[in-house]
């Protein structure tokens, strides 16, 4: 069953081999709002978060129910000139400037993707877990999800 809502998430990988703890939390996330929304992942072709390579197939797939969209990697990440980086801003007194560069380097999601995220779903901006009592006493957990207030 497909709801009227739309909800679109951006994560920089995707896949049932991929055990990365934002990676994993978003697939448990979209599976379990499947029959209740349309749900879409929006993430890269990688499954290698150290080099970045592009590995699965570009464009459209469906994973347990879930539609994927996968963009490629525009640029694999060169793993020493990444670890120079990396190691400068742990330092004291780097600078900004120091930072900026070392979140540029690959890893990110496409932003090819941003036509479709912006102009079709709704933002999420928390998805908490909230225990609650059911009807015979028990504590449950159960994810909420909240949404951005938007124009759109």
């Amino acid at each position: 069953m497909t709801g009227e809502m739309k909800l679109g998430f951006v994560v920089q990988r995707y896949g049932l081999e991929i055990a990365g703890g934002a990676e994993y939390h978003c697939r448990l996330i979209a599976e379990l709002l499947r029959d209740h929304a349309e749900v879409e992942v929006f993430t890269t072709c990688a499954l290698d978060y150290v080099e970045w390579k592009n590995h699965y197939p570009e464009g459209e797939t469906v994973l347990n129910g879930v539609r994927v969209r996968r963009f490629p990697v525009e640029r694999q990440r060169e793993i020493l000139h990444f670890a120079k980086l990396s190691a400068r801003i742990a330092e004291p007194g780097h600078s900004r400037e120091d930072e900026f560069k070392r979140f540029a380097e690959p890893g990110q999601i496409n932003y090819t993707s941003n036509q479709y995220c912006h102009k079709d779903f709704l933002p999420i901006t928390r998805v908490n877990l909230q225990s609650d009592q059911n009807q015979s006493g028990d504590k449950e957990k159960r994810h909420v999800v909240r949404p951005q207030h938007s124009a759109y």
